[in-house]
């Protein structure tokens, strides 16, 4: 079974129970502004009404062609390979600004010039479409 632990040893709030151990100290260094939070929150049930719509979304655009996931940029084979591509996609995405009196960063694919989101998305869909690791 996993061990289980909390965001630190003096915590006994379930809600904060974790399923691994905190070794970068992430967790319990923003342990505060998660709990002291009064501006944003994630509010659960409007949460589960929006999956519910993206799912029924999803089931319409599949029987009437038009994607809700733009394939043009977006790599997709309806295997696990897509969730782990979307994994990496998350976990580097970052802020696409370039330093001052710097172009941002591009790329050519498939004959566009791409930058920002688009351009780490499409890098991602070449690397995985060239059979080179990422996961």
């Amino acid at each position: 079974m996993a061990e289980m632990s909390l965001w630190d040893e003096g915590c006994d709030e379930d809600e904060y129970l974790l399923l691994h151990a905190d070794p970068l100290g992430i967790l319990s260094s923003t342990r505060q502004v998660v709990e002291q939070g009064e501006h944003a929150w994630i509010n659960r049930d409007r949460l589960s009404r929006l999956s519910h719509q993206w799912a029924q979304q999803a089931g319409e655009s599949s029987t009437s062609g038009v994607s809700v996931w733009d394939e043009r940029y977006h790599f997709n084979d309806g295997t696990e390979r897509t969730i782990n591509w979307l994994l990496v996609l998350d976990a580097v995405n970052f802020c696409f600004w370039a330093e001052k009196d710097q172009p941002r960063w591009s790329i050519e694919y498939k004959g566009e010039t791409l930058n920002g989101y688009w351009a780490e998305a499409a890098a991602l869909t070449r690397a995985v479409e060239e059979g080179k690791p990422l996961w």
